[in-house]
């Protein structure tokens, strides 16, 4: 009975001194450099505090892009930034002695276990997204406290769209970067020449992109000073679809139209032409309304000007030949102001010229005998038909003028400042 007790008093003894022993690490723990480096590094550290020994200190931040490709929604008004950024600052509680670790000058670690600065876009083109978080991506630590990390963004701004030009419009954007939790005194972002590496970027099939270089502006919020950078892109449209679309049919309905001028007006291949013409217009403004970016844009696009103004023309000349023929064919004596009026124009320098043009086109009817032309005045069909022939040709030389000055509305105009864009 002894034995047994003191077998037991063993036991126990055995167990509380078991269950004094703190059980160490794996071997590995003093064999692996690395794991050493990592808990010297990261004992006590709180990434949720900025890297700095004094509230009053500034952390310099060094920025970098890498763009891939851009895409610009000229519906929604937005451009998504596809980039690599690489951001790189200095830690001061990141630092080590390498030859207390077996010479090890770099150390990978995850962004989500290290302070990273927040960089966003401020002129966000969807405020659904929230674009001030860094995603999870592996950070490179130097001995010397620098971390670098880069990290694959998509940022998504807002672009105020013009399409005045359209299908040979330009748009300039500008991104709007900083940081929402700290000031310009607490985070400076700064950048260098080659702060934007262009040799991975891909041109998009629609759009050509031009990058313009960062800028940097600084302005007081309240008593801080906040620090932001600006990106300028350059959005050109590869306009070679548009143009066979809508501007070669827009010319060759303009061409159609004063050819219709140039045929007899009581002829039915000149109501016919112009009736067809007339419908071809209206076609094409259906086609054009359902197909042009209009959503939030700025401007309206001269292209759909030119359409409009063309189909009034077009209207006009089918009314005016109604009307021509309305006039040719009266019998009715011929007013006196209407005598004076042609009279007047026929014989003033101008008139002269439109005289030619006019005996010209109508050599069947009109004597080319110019000492004859009172006799002919005189009477009341040649009146009417000289009154016809001038309307037709006043008419003929205004609608080539008209578009003359359409056509020029068509070529693109001077691209504007892409700072005038945003003004703070």
């Amino acid at each position: 009975m002894l034995k047994i007790i003191i077998s037991l008093i063993l036991i126990i003894i055995e167990k509380s001194n078991e269950s004094d022993y703190e059980p160490t690490c794996n071997d590995i723990e003093s064999k692996s450099a690395d794991l050493q480096l990592r808990r010297h590094l990261f004992c006590d550290y709180d990434p949720t505090l900025r890297p700095s020994l004094s509230a009053h200190s500034t952390l310099n931040v060094d920025v970098r892009f890498i763009p891939k490709f851009i895409d610009f929604s000229d519906i929604s008004n937005s451009i998504d930034f596809h980039t690599w950024l690489i951001l790189t600052w200095d830690d001061v509680h990141l630092h080590w002695n390498p030859d207390e670790f077996a010479g090890i000058t770099l150390h990978h670690v995850k962004s989500n276990e290290i302070w990273v600065p927040d960089f966003t876009v401020f002129n966000s083109g969807d405020l659904s997204l929230d674009q001030s978080n860094m995603p999870l991506t592996d950070c490179i630590l130097s001995k010397n406290g620098t971390v670098q990390c880069a990290i694959s963004r998509v940022f998504t701004a807002h672009c105020p769209a013009d399409f005045s030009d359209w299908p040979y419009d330009n748009h300039n954007c500008t991104l709007h970067f900083g940081s929402w939790l700290y000031f310009g005194d607490e985070i400076n972002y700064r950048f260098e020449e080659d702060a934007i590496l262009m040799e991975e970027f891909v041109q998009s099939n629609e759009w050509n992109v031009k990058i313009g270089n960062l800028a940097k502006s600084s302005e007081i919020y309240e008593t801080s000073l906040d620090s932001m950078l600006f990106m300028n892109v350059e959005i050109q449209r590869r306009s070679t679809r548009g143009i066979l679309i809508y501007i070669t049919p827009a010319i060759v309905l303009s061409i159609l139209t004063v050819l219709a001028l140039c045929l007899d007006f009581s002829s039915p291949e000149r109501t016919t032409l112009i009736s067809t013409n007339f419908i071809c217009h209206i076609y094409c403004i259906f086609d054009l309304h359902w197909y042009l970016p209009s959503n939030n844009a700025v401007g309206s696009p001269k292209i759909l000007i030119f359409y409009e103004t063309s189909l009034i023309i077009t209207a006009f000349t089918l009314i005016f030949t109604a009307f021509m023929r309305k006039i040719y064919a009266l019998t009715v004596p011929t007013p006196q102001w209407i005598v004076f009026t042609v009279d007047f124009i026929y014989n003033c320098p101008i008139g002269q010229y439109l005289k030619i043009k006019s005996l010209c086109k109508k050599e069947a009817n009109i004597s080319n005998d110019t000492d004859n032309q009172t006799e002919q005045l005189q009477n009341n069909d040649t009146l009417w038909m000289e009154c016809v022939n001038l309307l037709e040709l006043l008419a003929f030389v205004s609608i080539i003028i008209t578009y003359i000055i359409l056509l020029g509305l068509l070529t693109p105009a001077t691209p504007r400042n892409i700072m005038e864009l945003y003004v703070f």
